[in-house]
């Protein structure tokens, strides 16, 4: 988790590794989640917030997360 920290992330969406030099674009969802990752919030925070936040049902955010969180593994950001 604390390469996902050092991650430069603005409002729009654009995000920069500077360990690495990538960059990466995320939606909406994504800037969300990756905000409340690097605040150190939990996976079931993060669902409770997603709930909160958009319209959608507990079980699909917690799809959603898992789905997002394994790209995130994917490219070693967390």
């Amino acid at each position: 988790m604390d390469r996902l920290k050092g991650i430069a992330l603005s409002d729009t969406g654009f995000a920069f590794d500077p360990m690495t030099g990538q960059t990466y674009s995320l939606n909406r969802t994504g800037i969300f989640i990756v905000k409340r990752l690097k605040e150190g919030k939990s996976p079931e925070e993060i669902v409770h917030d997603m709930v909160n936040n958009f319209e959608v049902d507990e079980e699909t955010a917690r799809e959603d997360l898992t789905k997002f969180l394994d790209v995130l593994k994917g490219f070693g950001l967390i």
